[in-house]
């Protein structure tokens, strides 16, 4: 009888070793956000900044809106992925747009001008 039960209890834990090994491998494998680009209040990389994440460069998935206190602010662009950053006029991907495809040490006439945006390759 005890062989028995320290059998049952062997395989329920063998049992819940192989769930939580599975489970953490399917964790894993999800997407992880990578830092895509940093931005920054002035030209030349200077000034306040923030970096701006994604879990892949995909259009439909990497939009974005930036935070209210940088809405109107960015005027240079330091890409750190092979992605390219298309950047709107206004938020929610809405209005004029153009696209970067390398760092921006100035933005010319999209200086202070940018509210959403997205990564894509």
């Amino acid at each position: 009888m005890l062989q028995r039960i320290g059998s049952a209890v062997l395989m329920a834990a063998a049992t819940a070793m192989s769930l939580v090994l599975c489970a953490a491998g399917t964790a894993d494998a999800a997407p992880r956000a990578q830092r895509v680009a940093t931005v920054y209040e002035h030209a030349n990389y200077q000034g306040a900044s923030i970096d701006l994440y994604a879990d892949e460069c995909v259009f439909v998935s990497s939009q974005r809106n930036l935070p209210s206190a940088w809405n109107d602010r960015i005027s240079s662009i330091q890409m750190h992925q092979p992605c390219a950053m298309v950047v709107f006029e206004h938020s929610g991907i809405a209005g004029a747009s153009t696209w970067f495809w390398a760092s921006q040490n100035g933005l010319g006439p999209w200086n202070d001008r940018i509210s959403s945006y997205a990564f894509s390759k």
